[in-house]
């Protein structure tokens, strides 16, 4: 991939995949055990029947009321929240953007308060990919930026500016393309001061 100046790009379409996963899992896993819980609720009312033993719920019929509306619920709240969670992911992944312009790297992102990053080539200093097991299966990859001023390297949190998910070969070539124009910068200003 060349990487074009001055030209916003998004990051690929896996990372669309994985802030959804992120922001959805959890409520789906929950509308799946509600369906479960729907789909079995006999079952599952006996069990309580059981297990509360002397202390039936105290409704005409026990617990073989209770779970419907516990499932129905569960149901309808993990529905809402995981509509909710894929549609902040889906804002979260059109509104994280990226260029390379004549003298920094610009990344933009952020729903309702914006955040504006600058870096000066001349500042970065060094540029780490992080492949954990779960990026390496899907192929991506996380690059953060060390800056000058930073003291030791940064965990991957902790990076100046990070480049959340990228296609892995995206990745190699955006820290190549960034390392060549961070030399570029150093040598340039090195020879600005030589001239003064």
């Amino acid at each position: 991939t060349i990487m074009e100046l001055n030209k916003e790009q998004r990051l690929g379409h896996k990372a669309l995949i994985l802030f959804t996963l992120q922001r959805s899992a959890i409520p789906a896993i929950i509308f799946i055990l509600s369906i479960i819980l729907l789909a079995n609720k006999t079952g599952i009312a006996n069990a309580l029947d059981k297990l509360l033993g002397s202390a039936k719920i105290t409704t005409a019929g026990g617990a073989q009321n209770v779970v419907p509306i516990l499932g129905l619920g569960m149901l309808v709240a993990s529905f809402l929240a995981a509509a909710i969670g894929a549609l902040v992911a889906w804002l979260d992944y059109f509104n994280y953007k990226f260029a390379l312009d004549d003298y920094a790297l610009k990344i933009r992102r952020g729903i309702l308060s914006k955040k504006e990053i600058e870096i000066p080539y001349r500042q970065i200093q060094d540029i780490n990919i992080d492949r954990s097991l779960w990026f390496r299966f899907l192929g991506v990859s996380r690059i953060a930026i060390l800056t000058a001023g930073q003291e030791e390297e940064p965990e991957i949190g902790e990076a100046d500016a990070q480049l959340v998910i990228l296609d892995k070969a995206e990745a190699e070539s955006i820290k190549e393309e960034l390392l060549k124009r961070a030399n570029v910068e150093m040598v340039v200003n090195a020879e600005r001061k030589m001239k003064i």
